[in-house]
């Protein structure tokens, strides 16, 4: 995968971007019930005050039905800034059920509580498209929920997933409270010959208010485990949160429109 168009670039960032904005705890099958491992890098909400910059690690294992397996390891960068603004760079690892090629490209994505817009930057060409949020609130999903481990449409969850507090655990010298979520799917809800369990772990620090870890396990897709690393709570660059010089800027309507998807014979 050398190559990759706008629309395709913007739906991988799709997951990662809605289930930003959707505050926790998950109800039904949404957020953190998403396949890419990176939903909880930014915050849904403005935190000021609590600087830090942090690489990022995904790996996504899936086992096959020969019993083959594919895994993927692509490493990131977060950062947020005292006034709450917050940058994330990310290469894309997965699409949906997907795998991508170890030279996906790398997705930049800026959102500054500020001058209330987000920044999506892309490699190719050197375009910052930037979305506008409403006068009032947070900023609207910029892509309507495509990606992850839900269920078809028109198929609804009976039962929420429960928490299950874990216990605490240090992170990256940070004290981090655990919290699983256990989602089981009943025969025949996904056409599924026999009850399916979907498990995801979340890590968070109150000491930061940011999410540190993330494990979430769905036998459809595989196993995806998200952390950060090497935590420095020190200011980050002005730098970060704006767009780079050379790159022209064009203004992208509230929500993006998601590519068709192809139509089964």
């Amino acid at each position: 995968m050398r190559r990759m168009g706008v629309a395709t670039l913007c739906l991988a960032a799709s997951a990662a971007l809605c289930a930003a904005q959707a505050p926790p705890p998950p109800t039904g099958l949404t957020p953190p019930f998403v396949f890419l491992g990176a939903e909880d890098a930014f915050e849904g909400k403005t935190v000021k005050g609590l600087p830090y910059s942090a690489t990022t690690e995904t790996e996504i294992l899936q086992t096959l039905a020969d019993g083959n397996s594919i895994s993927r390891r692509s490493t990131g960068f977060v950062a947020r800034d005292s006034e709450g603004r917050t940058r994330r760079e990310q290469s894309l690892v997965a699409i949906g059920a997907l795998l991508a090629g170890p030279d996906a490209p790398k997705l930049t994505v800026i959102q500054d509580p500020v001058a209330r817009v987000t920044y999506l930057l892309g490699p190719v060409p050197k375009v910052a498209r930037r979305l506008r949020w409403p006068e009032q609130g947070p900023p609207a999903p910029p892509f309507p929920p495509a990606l992850g481990g839900g269920l078809p449409p028109g198929t609804a969850s009976t039962t929420s997933p429960p928490p299950e507090p874990l216990a605490g655990r240090e992170i990256e010298s940070l004290a981090a409270q655990g919290t699983r979520y256990t989602l089981v799917l009943p025969v025949g809800q996904v056409g599924n010959a026999r009850p399916l369990t979907i498990v995801s772990e979340r890590w968070y620090s109150s000491e930061l208010d940011l999410v540190l870890e993330t494990r979430h396990a769905d036998p459809r897709f595989g196993e995806t485990h998200y952390r950060l690393l090497h935590v420095d709570r020190r200011e980050p660059e002005r730098a970060l949160f704006e767009v780079p010089a050379g790159y022209s800027v064009e203004d992208q309507p509230p929500r993006l429109p998601l590519p068709p998807l192809p139509q089964q014979p």
